[in-house]
Formats: structure tokens, sequence, C-alpha cells
């Protein structure tokens, strides 16, 4: 048999390497079944287009399947209200104003965690350890008792200042009259007042808090205490101390503001400024703090 025979005889042929190959028909328009017989080439595509859907399918199935995940790894991510706020000697005060409506300054994430966890966490532990209900009392004896009380006594106490001295930036208005006067007289302005506040909270090494304080002379104090501890505590505690009633305090835990601005504190400071509750402060400075009396932020 010639050559050409041999390519005539293939050019004819009903099939080709698999596929059909005649000349009014290629394997890409013939029938799925000619001549009674299922065509090799129409399995092969057809395999091959049911595993790509197939795989597409897993893959969207996979996907909506990851969604669910990190919708439910951020619904645990947002911290809720505890069950019992109040079961104890001392009960977690209302807030006066909404989680998130201190956003951008502090955010809610934040406030959630620090209000709910931290503030919360230390107002139970204190009910746990202690049975002396003058909150007071365990600032100005927390130096010479047991430390589980010092701690969270001055967790309490301190981060209850702290809350209840923040506001709506829009509401956050200016210190008084009578306020206003002492910044002047101990600092010079508020300019200065407030350049040796923001100094002494970036300042802080470490954990701990900055206060504004006013002394028995009536004049204003910046200071700083570690941990939880706060001048109410000190000035019972070492002879010579001056005595010095706090009703503004910063924290400077990182848990205050880490989850925001991490490791950028000074950036914090400033932020903070924005959301102080003057008019809050001013009513402590003047009902307690030049009275000589420890703020009780609860009533």
């Amino acid at each position: 048999q010639t050559m050409a025979e041999r390519m005539e005889q293939m050019e004819t042929s009903d099939e080709r390497d698999g596929f059909v190959s005649s000349q009014k028909e290629s394997w890409l328009n013939a029938p799925c079944i000619a001549n009674g017989r299922l065509r090799r080439a129409e399995v092969f595509i057809a395999l091959q287009f049911f595993t790509i859907l197939i795989l597409f399918i897993v893959a969207i199935s996979a996907g909506a399947s990851s969604g669910s995940t990190l919708s439910m790894c951020a619904e645990t991510f947002v911290l809720v209200a505890p069950p019992s706020t109040d079961d104890g000697i001392f009960a977690l005060p209302t807030l006066p104003y909404g989680v998130g409506d201190l956003e951008p300054h502090i955010d809610e994430n934040t406030m959630r965690f620090h209000y709910y966890k931290h503030f919360n966490g230390y107002r139970t532990n204190l009910n746990s350890a202690t049975s002396i209900s003058n909150l007071t009392e365990i600032q100005l004896t927390a130096m010479s008792g047991d430390a589980k009380v010092r701690n969270n006594g001055g967790g309490f106490y301190n981060h209850g200042l702290f809350f209840s001295t923040l506001c709506h930036a829009a509401q956050s208005g200016h210190p008084s009259n009578a306020l206003a006067a002492a910044i002047d007289l101990s600092f010079g302005s508020y300019q200065q007042f407030w350049a040796a506040f923001s100094s002494a909270a970036s300042s802080r090494f470490g954990s701990g808090w900055v206060w504004l304080s006013c002394d028995a002379q009536g004049k204003l104090k910046i200071t700083t205490t570690p941990n939880q501890d706060n001048p109410l505590m000190t000035m019972s505690s070492f002879a010579g101390t001056p005595l010095l009633f706090p009703f503004l305090g910063l924290d400077v835990w990182e848990h205050s503001y880490y989850l925001k601005y991490q490791n950028r504190r000074s950036d914090f400071v400033t932020e903070w400024e924005k959301v102080i509750n003057w008019k809050q402060v001013s009513r402590y400075y003047e009902r307690f703090a030049s009275q000589q009396l420890a703020v009780e932020w609860w009533r």
C-alpha cells in the first residue's frame, strides 16, 4: 500500500486518534454518539467540565465556611456586658454615655474591654477580697492592708473616677471659673498645665496613672503613681507626704489605649483631652478636692 493510499484511508476513516474525522464534521461538532458508539473525545471533555464544576462548587462552599468562621471570630471579639454587675458590695456603675460615643478619640472596642473586662474585673475581685463597704476607707488604708484589696480597691476606685470624667467630644466644655483660676494660679495657664500633664503621662514608665490633685494649701499638683495606686493611698502611708486629693486621673496602662494606638501613648493622651468632661471634673474639684475631701464619684 502506497503512502498516498494510506493517507486517503486515514482521511475517510470514521475515527482517528479517538476523534471523528470525516470531511463533513470534526470532533468539535460531531454528535456525542455516532454509529451507536460513545466518542472518547466527548467523554473526555465532559469529564473535564464536570471536574471543573465540582471544584468550583467546593471552592464556593469553602469560602462561605471561611466567611462564617470570620464572622464568628468577629462576634466573639466584641465583648458584651457580663451577666451580673451587682453581685456583691460594689456594683458596676452605669456609664453616662454609650461605649461608642467617644469615637474616634477612644474606640468602642477598647471601651468595651476596658469597662466590662478590666473595670468590672477589679470590682469582682474586690467584692471577693473584702467586706468593707467604704471605698474611701479602702484607699486610705490600702498600703497597710492586704495586697489584693489594695490592687483591686485602687483599680475599682481609679477606673470609676476615670470613666465618670469622660464624655462625647462635643460636650467636653471647659474648666469652671473656680477650676480655671486654680489652674492659672498653679501652672500659669491652661496651656502650661496641659503641657506638664501630657508630659507626665507620656513619660510615666510602665503601667500606672497620672493625676491632677489639690493639696492642703489649695494648690494643684500633677503626680503619677504605679500600678493601681493613687494619691489617697500614698498620703496616708509615708511621713512627710503632702496631702493630695485627686479629682482627675488618666489611665496609662496599655489596656486603655493599645488596641487603637499601640505604642503611641502620646497620641492617646492628646485624644483623651478631647473627651474630658470638664463640667464633671470641675464639680469634683469644687465639691470634694478643694474642700480636702476624697472624690466620691459614686454619689
